[in-house]
């Protein structure tokens, strides 16, 4: 089955990273690098996925093929870049290392996602569902609390972004707690600070995913949670 493109346009995309590299400084406070940091690498996930599903597609030794492979390695130059500028701000769990796009091997059950990027939303239901995964997506807290209280005997995990407006992941996971005692949720982030560290062992989150991931990292993650097919 072929990838669906995303509906958002690729070049808006690079121009709004392109802005937040330029706002990324030495001079910048802590703080604000931090969410410099996180919105980069929500964008360079959502860009490694694009190439990882057009890569899927691309006929072997095509011209395409090779300019999607250099698209390919600028992403991954760029997220070894914000990846020593987070590691420079605190403790952090590297991403894991870009694997080459894999047959698609068979899932199902249904995830819930919470990421306030429309682009990251898109790709990560265009990885699951083609595998037999049914999704629900939301861009906030609260939109996943309400839809998981409707939803709940279906959903077998969620993955909710740390900093999603509204209610934010842990505070989401709390709130799902509170419907279903034995809910599941993997909370994901551009970077990791030691507290939050700390606190996603004690709220009972299943783990975490460090932004930017590639697809086959992300599925892999998720598996374990999902019906064996």
């Amino acid at each position: 089955m072929c990838a669906q493109p995303s509906t958002v346009n690729p070049k808006d995309y690079i121009a709004e990273l392109e802005a937040r590299l330029h706002e990324l400084s030495s001079d910048a406070p802590a703080q604000k690098m931090r969410s410099i940091l996180h919105d980069l690498n929500n964008k360079l996930m959502a860009l490694r996925g694009e190439t990882y599903l057009a890569l899927l597609d691309a006929p072997e030794n095509s011209p395409l093929r090779t300019h999607l492979e250099r698209i390919q390695d600028t992403v991954e130059t760029t997220i070894a870049l914000t990846t020593a500028s987070r590691e420079h701000l605190s403790k952090s769990i590297a991403a894991p290392a870009p694997k080459k796009p894999s047959t698609k091997s068979p899932l199902s059950g249904c995830v819930l996602v919470a990421e306030d990027d429309r682009m990251l939303r898109e790709i990560i239901t265009m990885t699951l569902q083609p595998r037999g995964v049914r999704v629900f997506s939301v861009a906030s807290g609260k939109e996943a609390v309400d839809l998981y209280r409707n939803h709940w005997h279906d959903i077998h995990v969620a993955v909710l972004d740390l900093t999603i407006p509204e209610l934010n992941g842990f505070e989401t996971f709390a709130e799902m707690k509170k419907i279903n005692p034995d809910a599941k949720a993997l909370l994901t982030s551009g970077y990791l600070e030691e507290d939050v560290k700390n606190k996603i062992s004690s709220s009972g989150m299943a783990g975490f995913i460090p932004k930017p991931c590639d697809l086959d990292t992300l599925v892999e993650m998720l598996r374990p949670f999902l019906p064996a097919n």
